[in-house]
């Protein structure tokens, strides 16, 4: 199950090629749950996108998260190292190989002025330093290594608080540290906060990839109040899940309006591509229970 919306100001055949790039990936969305696609969920900012922009409605992702993002960021699909039997866990001893080019790479290569940052979910491995983010190629990273973890605390699946601040190149022992500040801070609100800030004070001058990963709308069904409130859906199998997953989406939305809105502060949102796409589809029953996510008229989705 898939969904994916590329969007730039303008956009056609004879648009000049974009000097920026905002790489915005949504976990475990389904393919109906956007507005645009008939859903009751409120998400104007990502219609806006997709109305503006162009959408691929023929645009197919991987089962599950870690062979989609190792997909992504090596532009090779995932059985030829090693990603095609499903998600990383905790407990794996290996990662995305240390030979793959990632994206930040190829566009260092393109040009050496090139600023890349990551903001998120990482999942393609933490076993060592040198298979975290900035010793991929991204300049700074703000997440999280490990496959899910709670929006609040931001205890992971690792076992313990899996949270890091990484602020520079190889940033690995003695220069990665947790961020205990952000204990009590909503994942979406802190993600979307870097982000802003990673696009006000980037030198315009220089190319900015900036790959934005959130952990919304995966479980854990968290989200501040506010944003369930104007949802009433009925109870399915005895849970409020699609309210909860309705409240986590319209702040993912959110999210995606404040990240455009800092484009177009900067003035670069005209030299931006901006791609939002999904991991993969809404969870199914099979493969860990209904989570409030709808996959309709798709008969796949996340397994």
């Amino acid at each position: 199950c898939v969904l994916i919306t590329a969007a730039a100001p303008a956009l056609s055949a004879a648009s000049p090629p974009a000097k920026h790039l905002v790489l915005v990936v949504a976990d475990d969305l389904g393919y109906a749950d956007l507005g645009y696609a008939g859903s009751q969920i409120a998400t104007p900012n990502i219609d806006k996108l997709a109305s503006a922009g162009v959408k691929l409605a023929h645009f197919y992702v991987q089962r599950a998260c870690s062979p989609t993002r190792g997909a992504l960021l090596t532009g090779r699909y995932n059985i030829r190292y090693g990603f095609q039997s499903g998600v990383l866990t905790s407990q794996n001893n290996w990662s995305l190989p240390l030979d793959e080019t990632l994206l930040p790479q190829f566009v260092k290569r393109v040009d050496a002025r090139s600023k890349c940052h990551a903001v998120g979910k990482w999942h393609l491995g933490y076993h060592r330093w040198e298979h975290t983010p900035t010793f991929r190629g991204f300049d700074s990273y703000l997440g999280y290594y490990s496959g899910d973890e709670d929006y609040y605390t931001h205890q992971g699946d690792c076992g313990g608080f899996d949270l890091h601040d990484d602020s520079r190149p190889d940033c690995g022992a003695g220069c990665s540290r947790h961020a205990w500040e952000a204990v009590g801070e909503y994942s979406t609100h802190l993600f979307t906060r870097r982000a802003v800030s990673i696009i006000r004070e980037h030198d315009a001058a220089a190319p900015l990839f900036l790959y934005l990963p959130y952990q919304a709308v995966h479980v854990p069904d968290q989200v501040p109040a506010q944003y369930v409130a104007p949802y009433k859906f009925a109870r399915v199998e005895g849970t409020n899940a699609r309210n909860l997953f309705a409240g986590m989406l319209s702040c993912l939305d959110e999210g995606v309006g404040n990240v455009t809105r800092a484009l177009r502060r900067k003035g670069i949102l005209d030299e931006t591509l901006l791609w939002f796409q999904t991991d993969n589809g809404a969870a199914t029953p099979a493969c860990g229970g209904w989570t409030g996510g709808q996959n309709w008229p798709l008969r796949g989705g996340k397994c």
